[in-house]
């Protein structure tokens, strides 16, 4: 067994833990899977927006801080006005290296979906995006962000 540590969390950990299996099923070491997870690991983004508060006890959030959790950190990017706001500068912040990349898309709960499919439509419309597949958050940390939580994973494709 090879114990890997890896930047991101949630989603981003499962990005590492497939390309290393995908290796492993196309015949590379153990060791060799476990250098390409720790590597994809470095270039895995994210950025999310978790309005209301822990554990959803707002019926309606008031504003959505755009945020991404890097360095062990929740780092909040700018606060916005609404959800097609929120979107609007995720897409910007996602796309602003300019390079092919791969994407994912989530949400915690139906109420977050339509933004969560706002934000994948952006998304897949940009040449930059070479593939995007969508997940749900789960309940331990859809429990901490709130149900309108949603937000992407993006990494070099």
């Amino acid at each position: 067994m090879t114990v890997i540590a890896t930047e991101p969390v949630s989603f981003g950990v499962g990005i590492c833990a497939r390309a290393a299996a995908e290796a492993l099923a196309a015949g590379a070491s153990p060791g060799v899977a476990a250098t390409l997870a720790r590597r994809l690991g470095s270039t895995v983004r994210n950025v999310f927006v978790a309005p209301g508060s822990p554990g959803g006890r707002v019926s309606q959030p008031a504003d959505w801080t755009v945020v991404v959790f890097a360095d062990g950190e929740t780092r909040p990017l700018t606060t916005c006005v609404g959800a097609v706001e929120a979107v609007d500068l995720m897409v910007e912040h996602i796309l602003a290296l300019s390079q092919p990349n791969r994407a994912a898309v989530g949400h915690a709960a139906a109420v977050s979906e339509p933004a969560a499919d706002y934000l994948a439509a952006k998304l897949a419309s940009s040449a930059s995006v070479r593939e995007l597949e969508r997940y749900r958050v789960g309940p331990a940390v859809g429990a901490h962000t709130s149900p309108f939580s949603f937000g992407a994973f993006w990494w070099p494709s």
